[in-house]
């Protein structure tokens, strides 16, 4: 689990209490459950603070990405597609656990989904330092990757793809999704006189 605050305004001088701080945070975890305990345990926090401090605060609550959860057999068939693409079996790609958010987490709560990775890029993602160093590894690779993982799941009868399918049954449906959404979402504060 992580969290991730920034100040938008905290002031306008050097070592002069400010009357108002506004802050955002983003709180990334590996499940559902976490970012709910985790969300309580920060607007808490937040609160406590001001009534500590005898201040005020207004806490909105708005969800962000949910957990990215990797379909196992999507990911198998992308690995070994992606084998396929460099002409190298030895390559090792490993299944991303470690609570990764984005909207792609959102759509894996409801349905069997894999977040690829590619290579020939360098630097950290999401980073100024971040960069393509390899056109053919990054996009060439991973679209043939990618065809060949659609040519896995459809070979035959797509019984691999019917498999991967049929797991959608045990996942969140829309409804639930939303609830879980809905859950994630609050306001209110505290004031003093």
């Amino acid at each position: 689990a992580r969290i991730h605050c920034f100040l938008i305004s905290a002031g306008t001088a050097v070592n002069v209490i400010p009357d108002l701080v506004v802050m955002e945070c983003q709180l990334r975890a590996d499940s559902p459950e976490k970012l709910l305990e985790m969300s309580a345990r920060v607007d808490r926090a937040l609160r406590s603070c001001a009534d500590a401090l005898g201040g005020s605060a207004s806490v909105e609550t708005l969800p962000g990405y949910l957990p990215m959860r990797n379909d196992r057999a999507l990911f198998d068939a992308f690995r070994e597609s992606m084998r396929d693409a460099a002409d190298d079996p030895s390559l090792d790609l490993r299944i991303e656990t470690s609570g990764i958010c984005t909207d792609m987490g959102d759509l894996s709560l409801m349905l069997p989904a894999l977040h690829g990775t590619a290579r020939g890029a360098k630097g950290e993602l999401h980073s100024m330092d971040f960069r393509i160093v390899d056109p053919r590894k990054a996009c060439v690779e991973t679209a043939l990757a990618l065809a060949l993982t659609a040519c896995r799941l459809l070979y035959g009868d797509a019984q691999a793809g019917r498999a991967v399918a049929a797991r959608k049954a045990s996942m969140l449906s829309r409804k639930d999704c939303l609830e879980l959404l809905s859950r994630l979402s609050s306001s209110g504060g505290i004031e003093h006189a």
